[in-house]
């Protein structure tokens, strides 16, 4: 376990913090203090990528196991291993896929922290393809942090995808800073049986930038999934957009909180954000909390966050039509995300995580 781990392990934030309000990391420290930490081989881990859901998409692969990277041959160039952390300089039209594997031997525990920071250049387009999933039975706690620099008119397309099990734990920071004209649209899919929180923190530094945050989820058995998003507005005439969905059943609990800040120059700033959650249980849980602050005078910001079961008039018409009341359920929860990945431009994309999506509805 390295030293950063140990420090972060000694000084778990608590509840009592604001950030920290709805996500409880009691279980970490529980596991830290009960557990050695024993890394599965990286041939297994591999194998894990090779064959994952978004393994049949052609893309540039970096697989790093437990937090360190596995090179190819055809990825060796694109990336540069620091005292600090990697570096990588992704192909422009060519998707590079980040995938993270947590290891853990039956019983056992490991706990990994990979630092990466990716370097666009201007004017050029990215597809970043992240994952997240992991093997073994023993607990897991992956924490890693992404920095994305965007210089002018650069465009980034970024879909994440968090389906960990029952014993891991994923704690993910993403930080974006989007110069003049700069685009960033992000969409994570998250479906893991552990604890998941996603820090998603985008600067809008230069005008005409755009930023996107999205998310669908699927909170099953006592699955928690957190979602903290701040968008700052530093520079005029910026638009920003989050839209987040998800479904919650069993005794899962989802959170919410995402924050608008738009600073006193920022005039002509558009902001915008929500979040959907479906309770499919009379145990499940949601926490929302949308917040705007605003120092400037021409804006146009809203936001917005609704809580409910599924429609009964919706059922109802199904039902009329001869549709039996469980199959009815299932399609109207399932059209009910699918409505946030139609914002996934590319398709190959939208298609795997819509067809993994699928079959985590049918888990539950």
């Amino acid at each position: 376990m390295t030293k950063e781990i140990e420090n972060f392990l000694s000084d778990l934030p608590t509840r009592r913090e604001e950030g920290w309000k709805y996500t409880d990391l009691k279980a970490i420290g529980a596991v830290a203090e009960g557990a050695g930490w024993t890394s599965a081989p990286a041939a297994r881990a591999q194998r894990l990528s090779e064959t994952g859901p978004l393994a049949e998409i052609d893309a540039d692969t970096l697989v790093f196991v437990d937090g360190n990277p596995v090179v190819s041959d055809e990825t060796s160039d694109i990336i540069s291993v620091m005292p600090e952390g990697i570096e990588i300089a992704p192909r422009p039209g060519r998707p590079l896929h980040l995938a993270f594997v947590s290891t853990a031997i039956d019983g056992e525990a490991f706990a990994s922290s990979p630092k990466l920071s990716l370097a666009a250049k201007a004017g050029q387009h990215y597809a970043l393809i992240e994952s997240h999933t992991a093997i073994g039975t023993g607990n897991t706690l992956c924490m890693p942090r992404i920095s994305i620099e965007a210089p002018r008119d650069a465009v980034i397309k970024h879909a994440a995808l968090f389906d960990e099990s029952a014993a891991g734990f994923t704690l993910s920071r993403i930080d974006v800073t989007l110069d003049q004209g700069a685009e960033y649209d992000g969409f994570a899919l998250q479906t893991g049986l552990g604890l998941t929180r996603r820090e998603a923190t985008v600067t809008l530094a230069g005008e005409h930038g755009f930023a996107r945050l999205g998310g669908a989820y699927v909170g099953r058995d006592s699955s928690h999934i957190d979602n903290t998003t701040l968008v700052v507005h530093n520079a005029a005439n910026a638009r920003s957009l989050q839209d987040f969905r998800g479904v919650l059943d069993g005794e899962s609990r989802g959170v919410f909180q995402g924050k608008v800040l738009v600073a006193k120059d920022a005039q002509g700033t558009d902001g915008q954000q929500q979040h959907k959650a479906l309770l499919l249980s009379p145990k499940a849980e949601v926490d929302a909390k949308p917040e705007l602050e605003i120092y400037a005078d021409d804006v146009q910001c809203a936001h917005g966050a609704t809580v409910g079961a599924i429609d009964q008039n919706q059922l109802f018409y199904l039902r009329a039509r001869g549709i039996p009341e469980d199959h009815a359920r299932a399609m109207l929860t399932e059209a009910f995300l699918m409505q946030s990945l139609s914002g996934i431009s590319d398709m190959a994309i939208r298609d795997v995580f819509r067809a993994h999506l699928t079959t985590r509805l049918g888990d539950r």
